[in-house]
């Protein structure tokens, strides 16, 4: 698994903030991190393990899509103003990471419970009816790349 942060270079002024707060609260962080930017400029100097760059923005949506044959079958989806604010607890991220590779019909495990789930099925982790309102959300989640 890798962690994505889709962005455009308009929104730069919020990378760094993302990655110093990122290793303030995620030290041990065990995954690599990669940006997708419209900035070609922009790379591992500023703290992202590596980058996937477009020469034009088609859009945040189009780009994320473009960019999700770089990566295996799941991927740790964050937003480029998500910003962490407590430390990560690596044991509950493992847990969700083995929930979507064990059970094939799970596409995505989101890690920010805003809303919650309906239904509880481990200690931290429940599903979210067909028919909620926000069921699908872009912030914290694991996501099998083919569903994302």
């Amino acid at each position: 698994m890798e962690i994505i942060v889709p962005s455009v270079s308009h929104f730069n002024d919020c990378w760094q903030p993302f990655i110093k707060l990122f290793q303030l609260y995620w030290p041990n962080c065990p995954y690599k991190v990669s940006l997708i930017t419209t900035d070609p400029r922009i790379g591992n100097s500023q703290g992202y393990d590596s980058r996937i760059s477009f020469n034009k923005d088609n859009g945040w949506s189009a780009n994320l899509d473009k960019s999700l044959d770089s990566w295996e079958e799941f991927v740790l989806l964050f937003q480029d103003d998500f910003f962490l604010s407590s430390k990560v607890d690596n044991s509950f991220v493992e847990e969700a990471y083995d929930v979507i590779k064990t059970f094939p019909k799970v596409n995505c495990v989101r890690l920010y419970p805003c809303p919650g789930a309906d239904k509880h099925l481990f200690d931290k982790l429940g599903v979210i009816d067909e028919d909620a309102e926000y069921r699908v959300s872009c912030q914290v989640a694991i996501w099998k790349t083919d569903h994302l």
